[in-house]
Order: structure tokens, then C-alpha cells, then sequence
């Protein structure tokens, strides 16, 4: 029995070698530079006071995602795309009071850029719909973003100011993926994607009674590298 052990053991990691060799796993870098903002939905006067304070005319901001990315062809219109990436979200605030700390009766009123950062590890099938020199494919899935942590700026300034309650964030946030994309063959082995993707969280960012929920609109630029080819 223990004979067999170590072929069996052997046996998947020689499976995944083949498709390899085969040229099934690309490697490669993507560049998103993005639209991000949130949904705001209060779940009651506390949340709707929330909301005022912090400034209903708010706006999205640019941001982005950049990392490293892989894609499994398990089929000839099917592959599989995972990655582990750096992303920036976030919003620009509307007219809004900053405080120092508890004691800050004043404050500072002004717009604020709220800046959120996160390690994104995207979960996505990738469907060809379409043949051709310029191919064109549809991808759906999920994304869990771990939450490292957030900063502000004030007038262009980075700042810290103090939240009532001690707002904790979700240590990982889980996001829904869709979008449609083409790409271009520079030779069998390296080939260029460009895909304008919708990335919205499905969990709020926190337990307050006003619910925060980041979106992001982008242009994802992957290049790769088709292992084994």
C-alpha cells in the first residue's frame, strides 16, 4: 500500500505538468485604471443623520488595481482567471466635518478623497463568444478583497480624524465580477488583454446604520505569457 502512495501522490502534480507543457497556464501582470465610488443606503435616522453629515452630494475618484494574474484554458472558449492585486477604492466626500478627536468641538469642514486599500484575489470564468483577430469574451465572478486599511485626504493633504463609535471594517469583503473584453495574439506565446469590467462589493464595508457599499467601473490591461509554448 505504501507503494502506491507516492505515484498517486505524484499523479496530480504530472497531470498539471502536462498542461503546462501543453500550453493550458498563462502568466502575467494586469493594469486597471478604474472609476470607483460607493452605494449609500440608511437603515434609519441614525443613518440618515450619518448621511448628512457626511455629505450626500459626494462623487467617485479615480483609482486602480495592478498585480499579477493567471488564466487556465480548460477549453478553447473557456478559461479561468485568478490573480493577487493591489486595489485602491474609494470616494470623494461631499461637504463634511473633520475632527481631530473627541474633544474636536469644531472640526474642519471640507471636502474629503476617502481612500480604501485592499490585497483583491479575482475569481473569474472567461467565455469566448466570438472569433476572429480580435476575439471577444465575456467574464462573470467573485472576487474576496481583504482589507488592509484607509486613509484621507483633506485640501490635497493626507489627514486623521476621529469617527464616533470606533468604525471597524470588514477584514474581507466579497465582490461580485462581470465584464466583456478582447485581446490580441502578439505571437503564439504572448498576447495582450483589455477588458472593461463592473466590480461591486456584496457585503457593506461596515455594521453602521448606513450602509456603504464600493463599486468600481474599469479598463483591466493584462499582459501575458502562455507557459509552455
Amino acid at each position: 500500500m505504501k507503494r502506491l502512495f507516492l505515484p498517486l501522490l505524484l499523479l496530480p502534480l504530472a497531470a498539471w505538468a502536462q498542461d503546462v507543457a501543453d500550453g493550458r497556464l498563462s502568466v502575467g501582470v494586469t493594469v486597471a485604471p478604474e472609476y470607483s465610488s460607493r452605494f449609500a443606503h440608511p437603515l434609519d435616522v441614525y443613518g440618515e443623520n450619518l448621511w448628512e453629515l457626511t455629505g450626500k452630494d459626494e462623487r467617485g475618484k479615480a483609482s486602480f488595481r495592478a498585480g499579477l494574474t493567471l488564466d487556465y484554458e480548460l477549453l478553447p472558449w473557456l478559461s479561468f482567471e485568478t490573480g493577487m492585486q493591489y486595489a485602491g477604492k474609494g470616494y470623494r466626500s461631499g461637504e463634511m466635518i473633520l475632527r481631530a478627536d473627541e474633544n474636536d468641538v469644531d472640526g474642519v469642514s471640507g471636502r474629503a478623497r476617502l481612500n480604501y486599500h485592499y490585497l483583491s484575489v479575482p475569481l473569474k470564468a472567461k467565455f469566448l463568444v466570438l472569433k476572429g483577430d480580435y476575439p471577444l469574451f465575456v467574464t462573470a465572478g467573485i472576487s474576496p478583497d481583504f482589507f488592509l486599511g484607509r486613509s484621507t485626504k483633506l485640501n490635497g493633504e493626507r489627514i486623521a480624524y476621529y469617527e464616533d463609535g470606533g468604525v471597524k471594517f470588514r477584514a474581507v469583503n466579497l465582490c461580485g465580477l462581470v465584464g466583456v473584453g478582447t485581446r490580441y495574439d502578439f505571437t503564439p506565446s504572448i498576447r495582450l488583454e483589455a477588458e472593461l469590467g463592473f466590480k461591486s462589493s456584496m457585503m457593506p464595508m461596515n455594521d453602521e446604520p448606513l450602509r456603504r457599499n464600493l463599486y468600481s467601473l474599469g479598463l483591466d490591461v493584462r499582459l501575458y505569457y502562455r507557459v509552455g509554448r
